[in-house]
Parts: structure tokens; sequence; C-alpha cells
């Protein structure tokens, strides 16, 4: 599924739901107050989903394991408190015949479809985020960090969210649902690397460069439509004191129930006690499938890790023999010179955060295993020393 065009695409459609409403119904008017109101909105700082739209993405994302799949959120902006209340899934099967670009086309058309028709039968179509299934924090990729800034981007710096579920831990007994956001440090590292870019670009074009300060405001201020091309460098990370725990926060979730569901649970649950007998799959001390899987993605990011140095490595070589050859052309003027180290690209540095972001969170998710096992292996033997 390319997201690339999704946050856009939910956007166009959304507006034209609102002039089809606007059009079928009277217009209201609101006043200056209203309207200052909403603008100055507090920024979402918590989540909450209703359990039923949990359990929909839950058994969508299970279904398809091990395919990775995504879906669309929807709800509102409730003072600060960001409420989900329905979800759809993105379809994940397509015909081989199909080209990319007449995938993203029928993705797109299916999500304006689905919009139009949860409006027509007056449920909540406003779109706050997105849904994606994840093994052992590989969402941490240049693709979801792209698809998140597409949906802040165009709906809301602060008002849009991505949702992780993790159907692996979760078998093992372990809810792992988390909602991220990009950070504020991120979008300011994207908009000093979209300014260094356009600086660049002039200075190849040999363009003069402004002397108006509005101008270079301007520049620094613009934010790209994607960030495939941009490349965060080392000065921007030190400039902004960035590091890899700085690409994405997370907002606490709260998971609630409607008050008809409370009052079913507690119908269920007086009602014959053989439903609440306990599901022991989750004390199974067979670990080796997580274990493996996991030891796997540590060899992976470490391998992924030692190329991204030796990159690095690479451009500072060639950057110093550059220097060097720079010194012995004296006759250049100091534009053409600082062109010339300009000109050398530097790795993109996000790509580093990103490895190191997923191999610290799988470590912690290997040490967090290891905890939960020793835990179930002192509790089965207290069972069996019981049995004896």
């Amino acid at each position: 599924m390319s997201k690339q065009t999704a946050a856009s695409t939910i956007a166009s459609a959304q507006q034209a739901i609102a002039q089809e409403n606007i059009a079928t119904t009277q217009q209201i008017e609101f006043d200056d107050e209203f309207v200052k109101k909403m603008e100055n909105s507090p920024p979402v700082s918590e989540v909450s989903i209703d359990a039923m739209v949990l359990l929909k993405m839950i058994n969508h994302c299970t279904e398809k394991v091990p395919t990775q799949v995504t879906g669309q959120l929807l709800g509102l902006d409730n003072g600060g408190v960001l409420e989900i209340t329905n979800s759809f899934p993105f379809p994940s099967t397509y015909s081989d015949n199909l080209t990319d670009e007449e995938r993203n086309v029928e993705d797109d058309r299916y999500q304006i479809d689905m919009l139009q028709c949860l409006a027509e039968v007056n449920v909540d179509n406003n779109t706050v985020g997105w849904y994606q299934s994840t093994y052992f924090e590989s969402f941490m990729n240049l693709t979801t960090i792209d698809s998140q800034y597409q949906y802040q981007k165009t709906l809301g710096n602060k008002r849009c969210i991505h949702l992780v579920f993790d159907p692996l831990r979760t078998r093992r007994g372990e809810l792992f649902v988390k909602a991220y956001r990009l950070t504020d440090k991120f979008i300011d590292a994207v908009r000093l690397a979209n300014a260094q870019q356009i600086e660049l670009t002039s200075m190849k074009r040999k363009m003069k460069q402004t002397d108006n300060e509005e101008e270079v405001i301007l520049i620094n201020q613009q934010l790209p439509e994607s960030i495939d091309n941009i490349h965060i460098t080392q000065e921007i990370l030190a400039t902004l004191e960035f590091n890899d725990n700085d690409i994405f926060e997370e907002l606490p979730i709260q998971i609630h129930n409607y008050a008809l569901v409370q009052a079913f649970l507690l119908d269920f649950e007086q009602d014959d006690k053989l439903h609440l007998l306990s599901n022991y799959d989750s004390l199974d001390l067979n670990g080796n499938l997580f274990l493996t899987r996991g030891l796997n993605s540590l060899i992976e990011c470490s391998d992924t890790l030692s190329h991204e140095q030796h990159r690095y490595q690479q451009y500072q070589k060639k950057l110093t023999q550059q220097k060097q050859y720079m010194a012995k052309k004296k006759d250049k003027s100091q534009e053409e010179q600082e062109l010339a180290l300009k000109s050398i690209q530097q790795p993109n540095q996000l790509s580093y955060l990103m490895v190191a972001n997923q191999l610290n969170n799988t470590c912690n998710q290997m040490k967090d295993f290891a905890n939960q096992s020793i835990h179930l292996g002192k509790l089965s033997e207290i069972l069996m020393k019981r049995d004896l």
C-alpha cells in the first residue's frame, strides 16, 4: 500500500464529503470566538480507542500473519484527547497484472469510496491516523516515517497518529499496542535539511543569494512534500541535539467500552462461569520461535548499522581528498571551493538513526522476554511442587 498520496487523497475525499453535506443541509455560521477556539485548541496528548475498534484492528492483523497490513483510523479530537471510534483495513492483495500506478489508483478509489459510504450512513469519517502490524520494531523504516509525515503535514501536525500492533508479542500474553507521532524536533530537522538542499541547488545554478530577510525566512520555514530525497546531515543533528529517540514520540493509550458493552460483559460474567476459564497458552515455556526471530532481527540490525558506518567513513574519506585537492588549487574562489565541498553528498543520517532505534528497541524486547521467561519458569516450578 503506497501512502505517499494517501493523506492528500483522504483530505480531498473529506473535503468533497463536507461540500456535499453543506449543499444538502442548512449551512451553519460560526462566530469568530468559536473559530478562534478551534484554531487554538490544545494538541493531542492522549489517545482513547474504543475496544470494538481495537478488536477489529487485532483481528485484521492476526488474520494476515506474517504479512504486514495497514488500515485507516477514524474519530475526532476532543479537547486534547484523540478519540478513535472506527477503522477500516486497506486491501493487501491485488492482481499480478496491475502496475504500481494502477494499484495506487485502486487504493485512492477504495479510500474515497469507504469514506463516502461511512458519511452516507452517518458514521464518523474523520481521518485521525492509520494503523500497522509490526514484528520486532520493523515499522521503523523510511516508508513508515514518510507516510506519517504525509499524514501530519496534510491533516495536522499534532492531530494525527500512527498505531502499531505486534501480533507475536500479543500471543505471549502481552497486548502490544502503541501510538506514535513524529516529534517537533524531527519536523525541524526536515525543515533544515530542505533549506540546505535549496541553498545547494541555488549555488549549483549560480543564482545570486538573496539578501531579502523575508525570503530567507520563507525558505527556512518550507516543508517538502516528501522526505524521500531529504538528507539529514550530522550538522543538523548537532544543531538540534537530535538522537534516535527523537524521531517518534509515544502517546498514552486508554481503551474504553460503551455502557451497553459494559452491561453485556457483566451479564456475560454472571451467566456461565465456564466462559471465564483461563487460557494457559500464554504460560507456554517454549519461546524458541520468539527468541529465534528476535536474534535474527538483532543480526540484521547489526549488519545494517555496520553498513551505515562504512558509508559515512567513505564520505569522510572523499571529503578529506577533496579538501586536499582544493588546497592545491588556489586559483578558485571561496564560493567555488565551498560548492565543491557541499557537492559531496553526505549519507542520510536518518537511516543510521532508524537502525539504531530499531536495534535499541529490539534489545529491550529481548530483555523483557528473558524476564518474562524467568517468571514463567518460577511459576511452573511452584505449580509442579504443589502437585507433588
